[in-house]
């Protein structure tokens, strides 16, 4: 839920908001990577990148 809010609460360039979550998941400072993942799937299928947004699911 956390992760949908940060995303959602984002007005524009969800390219930015996926980008920092990835971050915080190489930096090992990601409260919880699964969530962090979902967060940049959500990003990438808001901006309509279906198949990144897939493999952030993987």
């Amino acid at each position: 839920m956390r992760a949908r809010a940060r995303v959602l609460q984002v007005k524009s360039a969800s390219h930015d908001i996926a980008s920092r979550l990835r971050a915080e998941i190489r930096d090992e400072t990601a409260l919880n990577v699964s969530a962090n993942w979902y967060g940049v799937a959500l990003a990438q299928t808001l901006l309509g990148d279906y198949d990144a947004a897939t493999k952030a699911l993987g």
